[in-house]
C-alpha cells in the first residue's frame, strides 16, 4: 500500500526528498492485507514482488522497519524526512534507541577512506560529516539497520550484536506491544 506518513506530509503540503523512492512501500500481511485491500487501500502482490520491493527499498537507502512483535504483519520501508516514528526516533535521546534493534554500527578508523557515502545513507544522524571531514560515529544513535554498511566501498562498517542487556525481545503480538506500551503510559501518568 501506499506509504501513510508520505501521504501524511503530502496533505500537509510537505514533499519527500527522496523523489526516486517509490510510494508503494507498505506492506502489511494477513489480516491486515485482507483488511486493507478490502478498503481499497492496498492491492495483493506476489512473494516476488515483495522481495523485489525490498530489494529497491536497500537500494534507495529506505529503512526496512517491522512491528516489534514476533508476528511481522507490517513491514515499512522508511525515508528519514516523512517517516513519523523515524522523526520521533532522530528527536528523542537515550532510552528510545535502546529499543530500535539488536545490532549496532561499528567503524574500523583504519579502513575508512572518508568517502562519506555512510553519512549520505544513516537515517537517524548516527554517522554525520565531522568538523574535520570525516564521519563520525554516534553509536547511541544507531538503530543497526545495515545502510551504510552497505554503502562502504572500503568495507570499514559492520554491524555487531549489541550487549546482552541491551538486547530487544520482541512480543509476541501487535496486541501484546500495545498492551505494554499503554501500561507504562499510565505508570507515568
Amino acid at each position: 500500500m501506499e506509504c501513510i506518513c508520505r501521504q501524511g506530509a503530502a496533505a500537509r503540503g510537505e514533499r519527500c526528498r527522496h523523489v526516486n523512492h517509490p510510494t508503494e512501500t507498505c506492506l502489511v500481511c494477513d489480516t491486515w492485507a485482507d483488511y486493507f485491500v478490502g478498503n481499497g487501500d492496498a492491492r495483493y502482490i506476489s512473494k516476488d514482488e515483495a522481495k523485489d520491493l525490498l530489494r529497491r527499498a536497500e537500494r534507495e537507502g529506505l529503512l526496512i522497519e517491522t512491528a516489534n512483535t514476533d508476528s511481522t504483519d507490517t513491514i515499512c520501508m522508511c525515508c528519514s524526512c516523512c517517516c513519523g516514528p523515524l522523526k520521533l526516533l532522530r528527536a528523542s535521546a537515550g532510552a528510545a534507541r535502546d529499543y530500535a534493534g539488536n545490532y549496532v554500527c561499528v567503524k574500523d578508523e583504519a579502513l575508512c577512506t572518508h568517502c562519506l557515502k555512510c553519512t549520505e545513507r544513516c537515517v537517524t544522524d548516527a554517522l554525520v560529516k565531522a568538523e574535520n571531514g570525516k564521519p563520525a560515529l554516534a553509536a547511541g544513535k544507531c538503530v543497526g539497520c545495515g545502510l551504510c554498511v552497505s554503502a562502504c566501498p572500503a568495507k570499514a562498517l559492520k554491524l555487531v550484536v549489541k550487549p546482552e542487556a541491551k538486547l530487544n525481545i520482541p512480543f509476541r503480538t501487535v496486541d501484546e506491544l500495545q498492551s505494554r506500551l499503554a501500561e507504562e503510559r499510565l505508570a507515568e501518568s
